[in-house]
């Protein structure tokens, strides 16, 4: 394939902005559901609401590594992985609206089995976006110099996503309330879906073979049944130290996400549409850091650029639990100044894991002879949203049990050095992580 031009390589990673806008803001699903009072009726316990994430995210994982491996097989005219993005698209933005429409404003069991069916239909067409989307990196981005570049952009748009979830959605909450907010950012999200459709044609692979060393290589093809593909895929120790890691990274990152409306309008005090405004500094920061972190990379490895992140991560949340105790200086300020500094190792968990699963599926290929790409970013897949799932129990547990509102924000200052202990949990694991120069 030839080398992609800067407008091919712009619109394919601005794919990205869509997935990360939509998780985003699905941060406010817990708050819209299970508000602290005010203005706005429970339609959730909260702890209720954190077990129809967890539900929806392990029925999600039980299609990541389907829809994966159908890419993979799939034999179009129009590639693998297009008509995935293609027929997608549209259905998720209606599920993506629809949880913001429950049938009744109070709370009941008609709220309860809607909220459970419409983010379970969510998660599977949003696996059904992702998953082939993000499997075409490998193809198209030959080379480790390359697909760090690419995945650095898709980083880019992921910060530009993160802002109009964090910041675009808090506006448009205040101003026409969350079901208007859900079908703007929903068809922001649709059009970044369709643009790398229309920038890429995907290599021919018409099962063409090449004898390379031992094994026999089906070019864009898998000889294996499902079973059989899962099975190999996690033969591969490299994948999994990575995704062990990753589990644990995500994990913090959610946490801290669905923890920051409380965060804001309970511990520091602000307006609730003051929320992406607090949160946008960590952004600006996550701008800033991109470069420092494409530097690590090069000069260190991907491998340890991963590592420094989450060693950082962990610091940084471990000091959510003193926000209000960090010296003289006003409560908003000491948060501020957290949450901005979570900017440095959120600017490499954008950047890095594509860029590292690229890396996995060539070792995959030099040990099968197979290209699987849509099959490790299935499984990934689970790994990122049972982060969610997990994540959303796990805080929803919290506030439920210590307390999330200004007289008791025991909960939500918690949220941040629990979270912490897990990610140096994910920091053990990738330790044993081997791979730092594929081609060596």
């Amino acid at each position: 394939m030839n080398r992609l031009t800067l407008t091919q390589k712009l619109m394919y990673a601005s794919g990205y902005m869509g997935i990360i806008l939509i998780n985003t803001t699905l941060m406010w699903a817990m708050y819209f559901y299970a508000p602290p009072g005010g203005a706005l009726k429970p339609l959730l316990p909260i702890q209720l609401f954190g077990l129809v994430m967890l539900g929806g995210r392990i029925f999600d994982a039980l299609t990541d590594s389907l829809v994966g491996h159908w890419s993979d097989r799939a034999r179009t005219r129009w590639g693998r992985r297009t008509p995935f993005i293609v027929f997608a698209s549209l259905p998720l933005f209606i599920s993506f609206v629809l949880i913001w429409a429950p049938p009744t404003g109070e709370a009941s069991v008609l709220n309860f089995v809607w909220a459970a069916s419409i983010i379970s239909l969510f998660f599977f067409f949003f696996t059904c976006v992702i998953v082939p989307y993000l499997a075409l990196l490998p193809e198209i981005a030959e080379g480790s110099k390359e697909r760090i570049n690419l995945s650095a952009l898709q980083g880019l748009f992921a910060v530009v996503g993160l802002g109009i979830g964090m910041i675009g959605s808090s506006f448009l909450i205040g101003w026409k309330g969350f079901r208007w907010m859900s079908i703007v950012i929903g068809l922001v999200a649709l059009v970044s879906f369709y643009l790398p459709v229309i920038a890429l044609r995907e290599k021919s692979r018409g099962g063409r073979r090449e004898h390379q060393g031992e094994s026999e290589k089906l070019e864009g093809r898998s000889t294996l049944r499902l079973k059989e593909a899962v099975v190999e895929t996690f033969k591969n120790k490299p994948f999994l130290f990575f995704i062990g890691g990753s589990l644990f990274f995500w994990f913090g990152f959610y946490a801290i996400l669905a923890d920051a409306p409380y965060l804001v309008t309970e511990v520091m005090g602000r307006d609730l549409s003051e929320v992406g405004k607090v949160l946008g500094v960590s952004l600006l920061v996550a701008i800033v850091a991109f470069p420092l972190m494409l530097k690590i990379s090069r000069k260190k490895g991907k491998r340890f650029a991963f590592l420094f992140s989450m060693s950082l991560f962990a610091i940084v949340l471990s000091l959510v639990g003193l926000i209000g105790r960090l010296g003289p200086f006003p409560i908003l300020y000491q948060g501020m100044v957290v949450i901005g500094l979570a900017g440095v190792p959120i600017a490499g968990l954008l950047i890095l894991p594509h860029a590292i699963i690229a890396d996995i599926t060539d070792y995959d290929e030099k040990r099968t002879g197979l290209r699987r790409e849509g099959m490790y970013f299935g499984i990934y897949g689970i790994v990122l949203k049972s982060a969610v799932g997990l994540s959303s129990l796990f805080v929803g547990f919290l506030l439920h049990h210590f307390g999330y509102t200004r007289a008791n924000p025991s909960g939500i200052l918690l949220c941040g050095p629990l979270a912490a202990v897990f990610i140096l949990l994910g920091v053990f694991l990738f330790l044993r992580y081997p791979l730092t120069d594929v081609r060596r």
